[in-house]
């Protein structure tokens, strides 16, 4: 029988009876989950619920406060969810071929349901779930700790009600979700009977990386369709029609990046080397349905460092004059116009534009004091740069200072300083008063991917001039003792 009409059917057997025994165990775990996603979430976020079952306790708890949709395989589940949470939208189909827009949620849950599906199929679904998912966008699955196929009649004393699961063991399915561009957050191990499961917490990070032969196609695609625009409004532009020799012969030449989100290319970029310490763009590109969330500037940072590794002092691009909101976009981004030219077999000026790029590299472009509007920003931070380093203990008590900052510093005369870096706070650090003579540096954070950039020491050396404005003679700080790059930090800097 067709593993998917066994789990149909179970679940259809088990409507009235699955998870009643146990409903208020299942609402306790889940509820604990569910937190750990949803603290991270914006308000009015879009949650995709796979493998719903009857709504509850999954989408109830997330209606509360987020708009959800569910999917589930048995129709029977279905229809009780409809009635348990009328204000979801719930679909019976099956996860492997339900469609939606790219981009469209901010996290999808998956508890107990992936595990169902027919392990051959489990990596294309999680290419799926990538798709689906905005960049930033967070995955909760339940996945195998062990290996195992297999099913259970009678399952629980449901006469005639067999299940199947199918399962990869936990590294399997680590490996998959990095292969995709996710990083795990948080990780839980469930011991169930004789075995047990893996709870991951992971999110989508957009990735940039050297483009291969075999993504060409794809990558001119994309092109035209972004480039298309300027045709439309009755422009040359050679992007839009570019044949794949040209672009053969620059990937040959120069080098080509894709941006991926998942396994889907959504931008890409050229680097050209035109003169001594000096690198140019070109092709800078992002796929029409991905624009206006971050993408480029994704790109444009990338360039930026690229161009740095490779002891380039200036960044050069052209963009179409006619687009002067693209123009303005670049000066936001730090580039400054150096001059016009008409390029051959184009009917429109280009503007020149350059960015002089710093040895030090992403420094924060404003190191400032706390303000209220930083708060969520603040303890998202303070999750990612712990969770980084395996130190992340959850939200409790010992945070209690993150969540009242005027009060702990500002009032006690200390100061909360925060680095921001292309409008995101990248970095922060706190000093405390403990008497009229001495301070303690406290909640010293960088952004994972922005450490080792020499961002702590900037805000370390304000938070010191700070300390010596309100006549400190010392310092203190402590750290906990697995977190060895903070100590080598702070020796080094002693």
């Amino acid at each position: 029988m067709d593993p998917k009409e066994i789990v149909r059917s179970g679940y259809d057997k088990l409507a009235h009876v699955y998870g009643a025994e146990d409903f208020e165990r299942r609402r306790i775990r889940y509820s604990d989950w569910l937190a750990r996603l949803t603290q991270r979430l914006p308000r009015a976020a879009e949650i995709l619920d796979l493998g719903c079952g009857h709504g509850q306790p999954a989408a109830e708890i997330l209606s509360r406060s987020f708009r959800v949709t569910g999917v589930d395989l048995s129709a029977e589940q279905v229809s009780l969810a409809r009635r348990a949470v009328p204000s979801s939208e719930f679909v019976c189909a099956d996860m492997t071929e339900v469609e939606f827009r790219p981009s469209r949620f901010d996290a999808v849950v998956a508890l107990y349901s992936v595990i169902h599906v027919p392990l051959g199929e489990q990596p294309q679904l999680l290419d799926r779930l990538a798709g689906w998912l905005k960049p930033g966008g967070y995955l909760l699955v339940t996945v195998g700790h062990d290996a195992w196929t297999g099913s259970e009649s009678d399952w629980l004393g449901v006469q005639g009600a067999t299940m199947y699961w199918s399962h990869a063991d936990g590294s399997t399915y680590r490996r998959w979700l990095d292969e995709r561009g996710f990083r795990l957050l948080w990780e839980e191990y469930v011991p169930e009977g004789k075995g047990g499961h893996d709870i991951l917490l992971a999110t989508l990070e957009p990735r940039v990386l050297r483009a291969e032969e075999l993504d060409l196609p794809e990558i001119l695609a994309l092109t035209h369709r972004a480039y298309a625009r300027n045709v439309d409004l009755g422009f040359r532009y050679t992007g839009a029609t570019e044949p794949m020799e040209s672009l053969r012969q620059s990937w040959l030449k120069e080098r080509v990046y894709k941006l991926v989100l998942g396994r889907r290319i959504v931008g890409s970029v050229r680097l050209v080397n035109v003169m001594e310490n000096c690198l140019e763009v070109k092709r800078l590109c992002v796929e029409p349905a991905c624009q206006r969330q971050g993408f480029g500037k994704q790109l444009l940072r990338f360039a930026e460092e690229e161009a740095r590794k490779r002891g380039c002092s200036r960044l050069r691009l052209d963009t179409a004059k006619p687009f002067g909101e693209l123009v303005e976009w670049y000066q936001r981004q730090g580039y400054q116009v150096v001059g016009e030219t008409r390029f051959a077999d184009v009917n429109y000026e280009s503007v020149l534009m350059e960015k002089p790029l710093s040895a030090a590299g992403m420094l924060p472009s404003e190191i400032r004091r706390f303000e209220p509007r930083d708060q969520q920003a603040v303890l998202q931070l303070h999750r990612e740069a712990l969770e980084a380093e395996g130190a992340y203990a959850g939200d409790g008590p010992w945070d209690a200072d993150l969540h009242a900052i005027e009060e702990y510093y500002f009032k006690g005369g200390g100061e909360f300083l925060v680095g921001v870096y292309d409008g995101a706070l990248i970095a922060m650090g706190a000093l405390q008063r403990t008497s009229p003579e001495s301070a303690e540096i406290r909640r010293m954070r960088v952004k994972p991917g922005f450490q080792r950039r020499g961002i702590g020491g900037t805000i370390l050396k304000a938070l010191e001039r700070r300390a010596k404005s309100l006549k400190c003679t010392m310092l203190h700080l402590d750290t906990t003792a697995g977190q060895a790059a903070a100590q080598r930090f702070y020796t080094k800097s002693a």
